[in-house]
């Protein structure tokens, strides 16, 4: 899943700070790791920020689509 804003649109991590309370998240990750999302998150065009909050916005929303089917 991939938002890529029309030209001129803000990016995810601008809208976020517009719209709702912006807390930081720390996390230890290993640093090959973080070179790694950096290296997508540029090959995407993105901040890593924008980057991460998509992957984990898709993987909260698969966890809620896999809970509601077993309802």
């Amino acid at each position: 899943m991939s938002f890529d804003p029309p030209a001129g649109m803000p990016s995810l991590e601008s809208q976020l700070h517009a719209t709702t309370d912006v807390v930081r998240v720390n996390i230890l990750v290993p640093s090959a790791l973080r070179k790694e999302w950096k290296a997508m998150a540029l090959a995407s065009d993105k901040t890593l920020t924008d980057f991460i909050i998509e992957a984990m916005q898709h993987q909260t929303t698969r966890v809620k689509q896999t809970e509601i089917s077993k309802q």
